[in-house]
């Protein structure tokens, strides 16, 4: 027997783990995916606390109670609104796809990465 003769005897057996190895790597790469895709979330997520922690309000007046009443500009609190929604909604995605597997694909959009997880 040749020495191309031998790496066909063998390689020819080993189709279920060339198959059983395929599979380990595919799974590996689209756990990988996930886990940066988590990572950019809870970045993102961290972006907007800290930006929200920012917006200060423009004035603070208190009740005679002594309860504090916070102002703010019309675009400091439309800013702070949407950067409140969009951090319930990554956070509802992200509860979502770690419970859900199927629901990756929804976090991806939401984060704006182009690759499917």
């Amino acid at each position: 027997m040749n020495l191309k003769e031998a790496v066909h005897e063998k390689v020819k057996g080993l189709n279920p783990t060339i198959a059983n190895l395929v599979v380990e790597k595919l799974a590996d790469e689209t756990i990988k995916k996930r886990v940066d895709l988590v990572c950019s979330v809870m970045t993102e997520m961290d972006r907007i606390e800290k930006d929200l922690r920012k917006i200060k309000p423009t004035v603070k007046t208190y009740t005679i109670e002594g309860v504090e009443n916070a102002v703010f500009s019309k675009d400091d609190w439309e800013t702070k609104n949407k950067l409140t929604e969009r951090l319930e909604k990554l956070r509802k995605l992200l509860e979502a796809a770690l419970e859900d597997g199927s629901k990756f694909g929804d976090l991806q959009s939401a984060i704006g990465q182009h690759e499917k997880a």
